[in-house]
């Protein structure tokens, strides 16, 4: 049986993704292969923020995965060895969430609804680390 999303789940929605508007990630400055994919994964990642699942459904927040794991995907291509570990955890943190995201489409209900909230929260704190790790990109 198909578990229902209940009258309440939009709230439980809208505060499972609250915490994502709380960082910021500022634009790159300079212009470098590297700089320009970290510009276009951080529209993604505003992207994703903006999403509102009450409003527009969790395909919206997996459309909107999606692009930041394409634009994640061209980053890693241009950075080569700039910022490894963060690199690195961003490419976890996207992982996570596609599963998460994935695990709330295949099952929306209010828990695998906040999970991949939490998960979207942490895929942006590591967008974050990943903009401060690139300081030429300023």
């Amino acid at each position: 049986m198909r578990a229902t999303i209940t009258s309440r789940s939009p709230r439980m929605m809208t505060l499972a993704l609250v915490i994502v508007a709380t960082t910021g990630m500022s634009s790159c400055s300079k212009s470098s292969p590297t700089c320009d994919a970290l510009s276009t994964l951080q529209s993604s990642v505003q992207a994703l923020r903006d999403v509102n699942v009450a409003d527009d459904g969790v395909p919206a927040l997996q459309s909107a995965m999606t692009t930041v794991q394409t634009n994640l995907d061209a980053l890693k291509s241009a950075a080569d060895t700039q910022a490894g570990a963060q690199l690195t955890a961003m490419v976890a943190a996207t992982t996570a969430t596609v599963a998460a995201v994935q695990q709330a489409v295949d099952s929306p209900d209010t828990t695998t609804i906040a999970a991949a909230g939490v998960a979207v929260a942490a895929t942006v704190a590591a967008a974050d680390a990943l903009q401060a790790a690139l300081p030429d990109c300023k």
